[in-house]
């Protein structure tokens, strides 16, 4: 049974960043096979970018919601 949740919009429990990187990488040699053609730290720094470019992406998307109400 579920007795509470936790939600951490400002990175107060857990530092984001870090989660992000620590995800990136175990991801990279799990799949280190399949992505053996890339560089890790490309593949790091694409990852990151994306991620990146999809939060702004979704704040601008939320400001313009925002506004039109």
């Amino acid at each position: 049974m579920i007795k509470a949740v936790l939600f951490d919009l400002d990175g107060t429990l857990l530092d984001r960043e870090v989660s992000l990187q620590q995800f990136i990488n175990s991801q990279y040699d799990r799949f280190a096979l399949q992505l053996s053609h890339i560089d890790k730290i490309d593949y790091i720094t694409r990852f990151v970018q994306k991620v990146y470019l999809l939060v702004i992406i979704q704040k601008l998307i939320f400001w313009e919601q925002k506004e039109q109400v």
